[in-house]
């Protein structure tokens, strides 16, 4: 066995496909519990509210997404209508500029730009930033691509819980879990904060926070925004006829009524933004828990004790997925080395 991936959501998932694509023989043993994946917005983009330690990831996200859905002819059901951003009047045309300067591919737009791109906002703002080569992909069906993909590749996809992780003195690993052990010349940890405990079993000390993330839907009575939208009050985008996916961040202090409490909020500022005179229907609200690589930047690379052991963790998966996946595979044939991590 060339490889095994621990962990099937979206970065596992992506790097399954990957080898097995290459022609790799590549196993991928997942839990098959709720996954910080199947809660995901799924905006894909060039990282400008990510730390600029993950650049070097960042800035090659879309391309591979733009390579990946090229090779899957299409299928896997990507919106490239861009994304506009408006936080608030304060900072965002030093904002643009910013992000410019290192490289970002965003624009300024002006209020009427604004309101022929979204003729369905009542309240426009003056200034927002547009980011035209943004897109969006419901993050549960594209892992579940991905792994289909693999699978018809040659891949190996097996439910299972993975109790240990050890590399022999031969080199291989041993990849333990509740079907048995299988070895393989390497291992990919891509299971999100449960990377510390097996991490912690090859002698490293890695910290991940498990952050909490609500992703909601909700059914309009019109056409509301065409495209990706992050204003001060809601993050919001099309997911299917007269049906919108909303994003928020899950406070523990937001009170008794917890993440309902918060999206209700969002609800309110959404139909104040377009003009709404009755309220909007959620169908659905769930929370994810966020893998967060408590560095600052992305764990992508071998460990220190064991270099036949891999990381990638990082944040946000969605869009780093692809382009992880490819650094990962570049690694492990010999194209170029990853930093090791330790």
């Amino acid at each position: 066995m060339d490889l095994v991936v621990v962990g099937g959501g979206i970065v596992g998932a992506a790097i399954t496909y990957r080898f097995a694509r290459s022609g790799l023989r590549v196993t991928c043993l997942d839990h098959g519990l709720a996954r910080a994946t199947d809660s995901a917005f799924g905006w894909i983009n060039f990282g400008w509210q990510e730390p600029e330690a993950a650049r070097w990831l960042q800035m090659s996200a879309v391309d591979e997404f733009h390579r990946l859905d090229d090779e899957l002819n299409g299928a896997l059901g990507i919106d490239w209508s861009g994304a506009l951003t408006f936080p608030g009047p304060d900072g965002i045309e030093q904002l643009i500029d910013d992000l410019v300067k290192q490289g970002c591919p965003v624009e300024a737009v002006g209020a009427a730009q604004i309101a022929r791109l979204e003729p369905d906002l009542v309240n426009v703002p003056d200034v927002a930033m547009f980011a035209r080569g943004d897109g969006a992909v419901s993050a549960e069906s594209l892992r579940e691509s991905l792994l289909a993909a693999a699978r018809d590749a040659g891949a190996q996809v097996w439910e299972a819980t993975v109790d240990k992780v050890a590399q022999d003195t031969d080199g291989t690993v041993a990849v333990t879990s509740d079907l048995g052990t299988v070895r393989a010349r390497n291992v990919v940890l891509a299971n999100g904060s449960d990377i510390v405990r097996l991490a912690q079993q090859a002698g490293e000390s890695i910290r991940v926070d498990s952050s909490p993330a609500i992703r909601y839907q909700f059914a309009a009575p019109k056409c509301l925004s065409r495209r990706i939208l992050s204003g001060p009050d809601y993050e919001i985008r099309p997911s299917a006829p007269g049906v919108y996916l909303g994003a928020e961040d899950f406070i523990a202090h937001d009170g008794p009524e917890g993440p309902a409490g918060r999206v209700g909020g969002s609800i309110n500022a959404i139909a104040r933004a377009f003009g709404l005179d009755g309220p909007l229907r959620v169908t659905d609200i769930r929370v994810g828990f966020r893998p967060m690589p408590q560095r600052g930047q992305p764990y992508v690379g071998p460990l220190v004790s064991s270099p036949r052991i891999l990381v990638a963790c990082v944040h946000p998966g969605v869009t780093l997925a692809p382009a992880v996946a490819r650094r990962v595979l570049d690694h492990v044939t010999g194209v170029r080395e990853l930093h090791a991590i330790g």
